[in-house]
């Protein structure tokens, strides 16, 4: 990242490699004053997780705790934590796929689910036939997902953003409200990610929800509308994107940890160059 900054504002001298050498970087520069008034989108809750609680068997330890979340709609939600906090636990308990011994799941729409790993929503040897199985009615999807040239191609023949994005599709036949996502960015490049990422508003601008589990701290801080933070089966921090990775010190971007204190509200590489810039 401190490389990104360096090549992007075309600077002299040694680049620098570390954050470290990135905020020593920064105080040698004058910078315009950075301000972002994101706000967290107010739609309607279409969903909420009211103190769930879950184990996987009746005397193992519990792995959700009193758990609470609300989605609104229209939100993209990334959901942060170390593996084994619950993360996609809870996923599955939104889908109905395991069910909670105390608590409840308040929801009227309807829910669509991507694992972590896409190759499990093929069954067919093409998108075409994959796609058919669902609903016929998917040339508009196909051509906004640009997937027209690979509707006779194996799924499993695709790339990875290739791959995830007939995922999606695929379970956008489905007509849902609401879209669950498992680590969505794993085994993606930056272009991917981005080109993912971008899909991803699209679906909230038209009034879709998404709710996605995910270590990439930096897609979350460029994409996300509201972070939480999963530990120890309970979300222990939440708020709008951007305070909420200004407030963090270990689950932030490296953006915001190399302008901290330096480069006010800062949390992604843009935001650095924009205040440097302009």
């Amino acid at each position: 990242m401190p490389v990104r900054v360096f090549n992007a504002l075309n600077l002299s001298g040694k680049c620098p490699v570390t954050i470290k050498d990135g905020r020593s970087l920064l105080k040698t520069i004058n910078f315009k004053k950075y301000n972002s008034d994101s706000e967290i989108k107010r739609g309607n809750q279409i969903l909420s997780c009211k103190d769930i609680w879950f184990r996987y068997e009746k005397k193992s330890k519990d792995i959700l705790k009193n758990c609470r979340l609300s989605l609104n709609e229209g939100e993209l939600y990334a959901l942060l934590g170390e593996n084994g906090s619950g993360k996609s636990t809870l996923l599955n308990v939104i889908n109905g796929s395991l069910k909670p011994y105390r608590g409840r799941i308040n929801c009227q729409k309807r829910i669509a689910y991507l694992p972590q790993n896409p190759k499990n929503v093929f069954v067919k040897d093409s998108l075409k036939a994959d796609f058919e199985l669902v609903n016929n009615s998917y040339k508009e999807l196909i051509e906004e997902f640009e997937l027209s040239d690979y509707l006779n191609t194996h799924p499993y023949d695709l790339s990875g953003g290739e791959l995830q994005r007939a995922a999606i599709c695929k379970i956008l036949l489905t007509e849902p409200d609401i879209l669950l996502l498992d680590e969505p960015t794993k085994g993606l490049d930056t272009y991917a990610k981005n080109k993912l990422g971008a899909f991803l508003k699209k679906l909230t601008d038209k009034g879709i929800s998404v709710l996605l589990v995910t270590h990439d701290v930096e897609f979350a801080a460029v994409f996300a509308d509201r972070c939480g933070l999963l530990f120890d089966g309970e979300i222990t921090s939440e708020n709008e994107c951007r305070k909420f990775f200004l407030n963090n010190t270990f689950y932030t971007t490296s953006a915001a940890k190399m302008s901290r204190g330096i480069i006010k509200n800062a949390v992604t590489t843009e935001d650095i160059i924009r205040s440097i810039d302009g």
